[in-house]
């Protein structure tokens, strides 16, 4: 049964936030301020990067998830 179940350390991408929390693919971060961001995989760019979702209609932006990891929010 195990065999099927998803290797958590596989989807670990290799950047901690601020407070030394690992970031995982598919984590959604969330900051006072800012609307919620979903952690994903950019294949044209071959890069994790983090876009905005939520409820209240934020525009699509994506960001390098390099540049969000040192922000202390």
């Amino acid at each position: 049964m195990t065999e099927n179940m998803i290797d958590i350390s596989k989807l670990y991408t290799g950047l901690k936030t601020c407070d030394g929390v690992k970031i995982y693919l598919g984590d959604k971060l969330t900051a006072p301020f800012y609307f919620p961001m979903l952690v994903q995989f950019d294949f044209k760019e071959n890069k994790f990067v983090v876009t905005t979702t939520g409820k209240n209609k934020s525009l699509y932006r994506k960001y390098l998830i390099e540049d969000l990891a040192l922000n202390p929010s």
